[in-house]
């Protein structure tokens, strides 16, 4: 990235929190983020999920409390990330969502979440919280297979969109994947924040995790209660030597290092710590 840009470093616990902190302390895991990623410091921690209801409703154990303890020691701010959530979990999401809020006392101060409805509710019923659009709001086409495509300029979609006008509510934050080599944020109102260094290619409600140890006729349905298996296991996928995807839980994603943004003059990084699972003693099984 060009030095000129002003960052915000930030680390994602989303979709791995649990894998890492069976591996070490959350002290540690936290240093070890922090070196893949190059940072010396971080000012924020993204928690919960982007991707997965069932996922997002695991978000209630010890391993959290250890995390609000050690982001209060470290003066590190909070976000929550809400997938888009399904109606039979609704309820329960919900009321996990108003616990984890009091239970951390004001470290969260910013929301991602995934779809308009929950952006409308958290902005209700939780008005002193900050609103980020997350990833799911970019629908523009991400395949690194194609470099002719990859290597093109991008102006994302959603800088089409006036989401004030749409719902009423001030936007904090616009969250991107990097989805080709240079992405122009030419006329964002707010800061943008970008993934690195994976960009998710896609995702779905049928998760092959969630169907281990399942009955047959119990396997791949949407949306499945499930024991957690994605912390366990990956899929690796290769499509040639240069190329490999990786599934996270629901997601696809793939590395891409290679990339620029323009338009803007401050970011913030958001580094997913996937690498940092598969270093550590044992890895992913």
């Amino acid at each position: 990235m060009k030095d000129e840009f002003k960052k915000e470093n930030c680390v994602s616990f989303c979709e791995v929190l649990h894998a890492l902190s069976a591996k070490s302390s959350m002290d540690n895991i936290l240093s070890e983020a922090c070196i893949f990623a190059g940072y010396n410091s971080i000012e924020r921690i993204y928690i919960g999920s982007n991707f997965c209801s069932q996922y997002f409703l695991s978000c209630q154990s010890e391993t959290l409390s250890q995390l609000a303890l050690l982001c209060q020691k470290k003066n590190i701010k909070i976000t929550l990330c809400i997938p888009i959530i399904s109606e039979k979990n609704l309820l329960e999401a919900k009321g996990l969502i108003e616990k984890l809020y009091l239970s951390f006392n004001n470290l969260i101060d910013e929301t991602t979440v995934n779809d308009y409805a929950m952006a409308i509710y958290i902005a209700r019923k939780y008005p002193d919280q900050k609103i980020n659009l997350g990833r799911l709001f970019q629908k523009d086409t991400r395949d690194i297979r194609y470099p002719e495509y990859f290597s093109d300029k991008i102006v994302p979609s959603t800088l089409a969109y006036d989401f004030h006008k749409l719902v009423g509510i001030t936007i904090n934050s616009v969250e991107f994947d990097p989805t080709n080599s240079t992405i122009d944020l030419s006329g964002l109102k707010c800061v943008p924040a970008i993934y690195t260094p994976y960009c998710f290619a896609t995702v779905g409600n049928i998760c092959e995790y969630a169907s281990i140890g399942k009955q047959f006729n119990e396997k791949f349905r949407p949306n499945a209660d499930c024991t957690l298996n994605c912390q366990r296991n990956v899929i690796r996928y290769f499509y040639n030597d240069n190329t490999q995807y990786l599934k996270v839980g629901r997601a696809v994603f793939f590395k891409n290092l290679d990339w620029t943004i323009t338009g803007v003059g401050q970011y913030r990084e958001i580094f997913e710590p996937f690498d940092v699972f598969s270093n550590m003693e044992g890895g992913y099984e």
